[in-house]
C-alpha cells in the first residue's frame, strides 16, 4: 500500500498488489583452492609441476578469479622457473573451477610443497573473494643417480679354448634408488 497527498491535498492511498517476477536470489560466490604437485618424487635437476585449482563452490558467479600469487614454495628445495605466461582471470560459475600451471625446478635433495590462495569477486555484489592459503602434497627431491661399473675376467688368463668367467657389477652410490647387480658367465675361450 503506497499513499501521498494530490495537489488539492487530499491524501490518496493506492491498494495495488505489485508482483516481480524473474527474480532469482542467489548465494555469494565461494572459492576455493587446491595444489597438485607431479610427479611427486625427482631427482635434482628435474622439472616439477604445481597444478593451482581454484572452484566456486557457491550459488553467484565468481569474475577475476586467478591464485593471488605464484605458488611460494617450502623447504627449500624448488625453485620457480620463469615462464613468462601471464594468466587471464577466469569467470567461473557455479561449480565450475579453473586451472593455474606453474613449473619449479628441484633444487636441491629433500622434500618440497608450496602454498597459494585464489582471489576474486563475486559478479552480483562485486565483494572481494579470497581463499585460505592451501598447501600442496610433498615431493621428495633426490640426489641425481650415481652410476658405476666394473667388469671382471676369471681366471685372468687361460689356453685357447678354455673357459673364463666375465661379471658386471653396477650400483647407484647415490641417496637415490640404490640398485646393484652382478652378472657372470661362463664363456668358451677364443680362438685366432
Amino acid at each position: 500500500t503506497a499513499s501521498g497527498y494530490d495537489s488539492f491535498g487530499t491524501t490518496r492511498t493506492a491498494n495495488n498488489t505489485v508482483t516481480a517476477s524473474g527474480l532469482v536470489g542467489q548465494g555469494p560466490a565461494v572459492l576455493t583452492t587446491t595444489i597438485s604437485l607431479l610427479p611427486t618424487t625427482v631427482s635434482v635437476g628435474q622439472v616439477v609441476t604445481a597444478l593451482v585449482t581454484l572452484s566456486n563452490t557457491g550459488q553467484a558467479t565468481a569474475v577475476g578469479v586467478t591464485p593471488a600469487a605464484i605458488p611460494v614454495p617450502s623447504g627449500g628445495s624448488l625453485v620457480s622457473i620463469p615462464t613468462g605466461l601471464t594468466y587471464i582471470a577466469a569467470t567461473l560459475i557455479s561449480g565450475q573451477s579453473a586451472i593455474f600451471t606453474y613449473t619449479y625446478s628441484a633444487a636441491g635433495a629433500g622434500s618440497a610443497s608450496v602454498g597459494a590462495s585464489g582471489l576474486g569477486y563475486d559478479n552480483n555484489s562485486n565483494v572481494t573473494l579470497t581463499t585460505a592459503v592451501a598447501s600442496s602434497n610433498n615431493v621428495t627431491v633426490q640426489a641425481p643417480a650415481l652410476l658405476s661399473s666394473s667388469f671382471v675376467v676369471t681366471p685372468n688368463s687361460v689356453l685357447q679354448g678354455g673357459l673364463f668367467t666375465g661379471g658386471f657389477t653396477g650400483s647407484n652410490a647415490a641417496g637415490g634408488a640404490n640398485a646393484q647387480f652382478v652378472y657372470a658367465t661362463p664363456v668358451a675361450g677364443l680362438s685366432n
